[in-house]
């Protein structure tokens, strides 16, 4: 690929496949950058025929901050807190007419993690939900062991009563069989 950024533009405009020839009022890292890129990816192409040159050189531009940004951050970011915006700064790129299979690659990578996403808010709510119900569940049992424990105590107090009821019987019935002897005088 090869870009031109003079006024009036050279045809085509795209970037240069000499590295040693820099990209004219480019910043020299910007020029690098895209330098390197296009040769990595040829295929990756900004549609010649409806961009003036201003309008390819803000493309271009534009092209090269969305890269930076990309190699600025990791990957997990880029398809989890950062999704929202490079999909916007990828719609961007898109209708400045880029197109080529990195840019497809790249779309369907964030298209893929969808699907991923969902499973995983369904999990954390499936999470989420389960703890609550195992937290009232524990509630729940801690009430029951405490009302357990006083109903083992009402037990406890119960048959003491019981054996208290049952002796102070045996007592009345010793008493009265002491009585069921004959009278003496």
């Amino acid at each position: 690929m090869f870009v031109c950024f003079t006024d009036p533009p050279c045809p085509p405009y795209v970037l240069p496949s000499d590295h040693h020839q820099p990209i004219p009022d480019f910043a020299p890292d910007d020029a690098k950058l895209l330098t390197e890129f296009a040769t990595r990816h040829p295929s990756f192409l900004l549609s010649e025929q409806t961009h003036s040159s201003v309008m390819r050189r803000t493309a271009y531009e534009y092209f090269t901050s969305f890269f930076k940004f990309l190699q600025s951050q990791s990957t997990l970011e880029l398809l989890t807190t950062l999704k929202s915006s490079v999909s916007a700064q990828l719609n961007v790129i898109r209708l400045y007419g880029f197109k080529g299979e990195w840019l497809d690659e790249l779309e369907l990578r964030l298209s893929r993690q969808i699907p991923l996403d969902e499973e995983f808010q369904k999990m954390t709510e499936l999470e989420a939900s389960y703890s609550k119900h195992i937290a009232d569940m524990e509630e729940e049992y801690e009430l029951l062991t405490q009302r357990l424990v006083e109903l083992r105590g009402k037990v406890m107090a119960g048959k003491e009563t019981i054996d208290y009821l049952s002796d102070r019987k045996k007592t009345i019935m010793d008493d009265r069989a002491s009585l069921n002897v004959p009278f003496t005088f």
